[in-house]
Formats: C-alpha cells, sequence, structure tokens
C-alpha cells in the first residue's frame, strides 16, 4: 500500500532530492562570461554570488513546481488503468460446485453486467478491426459473425465478478494495455476494470463453426453417419465448440469427421445440459 501523502511528506520528499543545477551549468555560464568581459567585470564578487544564488533559487523554484504539479496530478487524476491481478477462474452460475457471493462479488458482478451490456449495445462493429470471412447464418445476441471485434473472442465473469476478455492470440501481447485494439476495447466496455486472456480462436470464427456443425457441412455429414447431438454450443471460457453426443460409438463417429480441433466431444448419454 503506498504512503499517505501530506504536506509534511511532500516537503521531506524535495528536501529529500537534489534540485540544484549542476556544475555543467555553472561551468556554461562562465563561458557565456567570459565571452562578454564588459558584463563579467560588471559584476562585483558580492553581484556575482548574489546572481548565482538567484539562478540557484529560480532553477529549484521551476523543478519544485513542476514536480509538486506532477504529484497533485497523480492524486487528484490517477491513471484508470488497473493492475493485472484477476483470476481467469470462471463463476459458475447455478452450479451445486460454485463459490459462495459476497457483497464484493456483488458490487463487482453489477459492474461487469453494466459493461457487458455497454459492450453488446455498441454491436454490429464497424470500427479498424472489422472481422473477414463471416459465413453461415449463425448469430450470438443476434449479432452474426463479422458483427465482432476481429480481436474479440468473449468474455466471461471470473470468480471475483469481474470481467475476463478473450482476445485472439495474433493480437495480444504481454503489455497489451498499450495497444490500439485495447484502447478501443475498453471504450466499447466503457472502463479498464477487466482483464485479456490470449486465444486460438475469434468470435468470428466460433459463430461460422457453429454454422457449420448447426446447419452446414459438418451438420449434413453428421445426419449422414446417423448422429444426432445432444446440444452443440461454446462456453467462452473454453474457446471451442462442444458436441455432446449420446454414445461413445457416436463421439467416435463425429471425431473422425471434426474439421479442427476447434471442436471437441463429449458423451453425456441421454441428459439435457445448459450449455
Amino acid at each position: 500500500m503506498s504512503e499517505k501523502l501530506t504536506d509534511r511528506r511532500i516537503i521531506t520528499m524535495m528536501e529529500e532530492t537534489d534540485f540544484g543545477p549542476s556544475e555543467g551549468f555553472f561551468e556554461k555560464m562562465q563561458k557565456e562570461f567570459d565571452l562578454q568581459p564588459e558584463a563579467s567585470s560588471a559584476l562585483s564578487s558580492e553581484s556575482r554570488t548574489h546572481r548565482r544564488t538567484g539562478i540557484v533559487f529560480a532553477g529549484v523554484t521551476v523543478v519544485a513546481v513542476l514536480v509538486l504539479g506532477l504529484i497533485l496530478k497523480g492524486v487528484l487524476f490517477p491513471h484508470k488503468a488497473y493492475a493485472d491481478n484477476y483470476s481467469f477462474e470462471a463463476y459458475d452460475f447455478g452450479q451445486s460446485n460454485s463459490p459462495t457471493t459476497t457483497s464484493q462479488f456483488d458490487k463487482n458482478f453489477k459492474q461487469s453486467s453494466e459493461m457487458i451490456d455497454r459492450f453488446h449495445k455498441g454491436l454490429p462493429y464497424s470500427g479498424k478491426y472489422k472481422a473477414a470471412n463471416a459465413t453461415g447464418t449463425y448469430t450470438v445476441n443476434s449479432i452474426t459473425a463479422d458483427g465482432y471485434p476481429d480481436y474479440y473472442a468473449g468474455n466471461y465473469i471470473n470468480v471475483d465478478g469481474k470481467v475476463i476478455v478473450l482476445v485472439k492470440e495474433t493480437y495480444y501481447e504481454k503489455n497489451y494495455r498499450k495497444c490500439d485494439w485495447y484502447k478501443e476495447l475498453a471504450g466499447l466496455f466503457g472502463s479498464e476494470d477487466f482483464a485479456c486472456r490470449p486465444v486460438k480462436y475469434n468470435y468470428t470464427d466460433l459463430i461460422n463453426g457453429m454454422s457449420d456443425a448447426a446447419f452446414g457441412g459438418l451438420s449434413n455429414a453428421m445426419k449422414d453417419a446417423g448422429v444426432e447431438a445432444v446440444s452443440i454450443g461454446f462456453y467462452d471460457p473454453d474457446n471451442r465448440i462442444k458436441i455432446r453426443l449420446k454414445s461413445e460409438e457416436d463421439a467416435a463417429k463425429v471425431k473422425a469427421l471434426l474439421p479442427s480441433d476447434m471442436f471437441w466431444t463429449e458423451v453425456v448419454g441421454e441428459q439435457n445440459v445448459w450449455w
């Protein structure tokens, strides 16, 4: 935790800091006087001492004002970026093993829900990072595959109630908060209180895959193989499309048809599942 900034602390910080001009500064001033001997001779020893003192005082005053300004700016107008100490563990809503919520979680969740709602209201996306190669008719929140930013791969709420945004790995950098796409994303969410996690597939990829599995070539191939899925869908933290099936036999048939590792199978029998 940072030390409380008091008037006494500011004065102490300034006293501990060497604001005086360097010896190089005085050497340059001496050269100027040497070039203008009439000005130098006109100065008595006492007046030159006063001039040197005045220069020092002026230098200290200017630097002190600048430093104090920077300190006050940091106190009164702090940068709004947040430290990246977010947990990537997703909160499992409605599950028996979900952690118990707290008042802080509820507060965070309320803010996160507002941020996500603000993001969705800004869609379909029409900015600099427009997605390409959208196919099929499947939609998420009534938005087609080309209606999301190319860098965006979904979002979820973590165990602390905070937003975690998935970003296509080709855009991701360790210091991503300096990236232009991040600044745009923060604007879409209306906040910087979220963290980003790199993944392989963006939303365009996933929605295209859902169109293929639900209505397209993969769907037809599954029907030809005599397989009917219990459910098909994707859960953002997984960043893959999950095809749930009734038996291991059905799963083996479908695995032979899958076009990429975007898809994976799970045997659930006859049970119904929520995602």
